[in-house]
């Protein structure tokens, strides 16, 4: 599995790239994912979303979900109530993590993520 880093956080893209020890893709814009995108046959991705303001991740996310319905879409972001995290959910976002989520919830993470898309195929 492949992995992208969707925001602008970079201490933030910092921390997940030594906590994951692997090459992470950096995209601030809508437009960069898709361009990182549009070259492979299949795709294989897990996308980490630094959590915007809903009026903009919502759409986007949505937008996303449906141009590439295979990928793996992770939320970053404060917890958030169950009001607060249903227009997410409904958008396309498979999971929401903590931004201070532990090297080994990611693996374990990770690890299910990539079991279920082995399921998947």
């Amino acid at each position: 599995m492949e992995y992208i880093f969707w925001g602008s956080n970079a201490p933030l893209l910092t921390q997940l790239r030594q906590s994951l020890n692997c090459r992470i893709v950096e995209c601030i814009t809508f437009q960069q994912i898709k361009v990182s995108l549009s070259h492979i046959d299949k795709i294989n991705f897990c996308i980490f979303r630094e959590k915007d303001e809903p009026e903009i991740d919502i759409p986007t996310i949505t937008q996303l979900h449906k141009l590439y319905p295979s990928l793996y879409i992770i939320l970053i972001n404060e917890p958030l109530n169950k009001e607060e995290k249903l227009p997410y959910l409904k958008a396309g976002v498979d999971c929401m993590i903590s931004k201070d989520s532990s090297k080994e919830e990611l693996h374990k993470l990770l690890s299910v993520i990539s079991d279920f898309k082995e399921k998947e195929k």
